[in-house]
């Protein structure tokens, strides 16, 4: 549900400028200026402060509460969706999740505030780039092989989106790069599945 509304709020202030008269991107028949848009505007900060910021920040004041009781069952079942398969006792770390909200809030902002494709395309990589030097620099799974897999899909992850952009910009490579691609994303699907197999087993 988060993610969706976070979208979704985010769409209202995606707006594009046509022939000097702004409409919503994601319904160019909606102008989005002047008194029809601002109820719609003023609805999106509301729940920008309240729902998007509000909810991670109050659940992540809640944690660092019961930072000493991580363990106890009542906290486990209220929180457990959040800090299970971090570590609890190092500092800060039980508060990971909410560094993987901030990436995606992150993503979902250069996409709506960003207009030209190749700065999207650049200030994705950079997010991605910061995302994988904190996963190497923190590594805040209990087990080995589950920051290992992070570091490899975040590592895929950001090799994609150069990539991606290599393909958007650089003209006579879509070939040599989509199989690069292919290869790369299907080579990761195969490993996740072992690793799923594995541990099942």
């Amino acid at each position: 549900l988060w993610p969706s509304v976070t979208r979704m709020v985010f769409d209202i202030f995606d707006r594009v400028n046509i022939a000097g008269t702004y409409y919503l991107n994601a319904d160019l028949s909606f102008v989005a200026e002047g008194a029809s848009y601002a109820p719609y505007a003023t609805v999106a900060v509301i729940a920008l402060v309240l729902f998007v910021i509000g909810i991670p920040v109050a659940t992540a004041w809640a944690l660092v509460g019961e930072k000493h009781r991580l363990r106890h069952v009542d906290v486990r079942r209220l929180y457990g969706f959040l800090i299970d398969g971090y570590i609890l006792d190092d500092g800060y770390l039980y508060l990971w999740e909410f560094v993987v909200l901030l990436r995606k809030v992150g993503l979902t902002v250069v996409l709506v505030l960003a207009d030209d494709p190749f700065v999207q395309s650049f200030c994705a990589s950079w997010v991605a780039i910061i995302a994988l030097c904190a996963q190497l620099y923190a590594r805040p799974f209990r087990r080995a092989a589950l920051n290992r897999l992070e570091t490899w899909a975040l590592s895929v992850t950001l090799t994609t989106q150069l990539l991606s952009t290599l393909f958007a910009f650089q003209p006579g490579v879509e070939t040599l790069v989509t199989v690069v691609l292919v290869s790369i994303n299907v080579a990761t699907v195969l490993i996740f599945v072992v690793c799923i197999i594995a541990y099942a087993l």
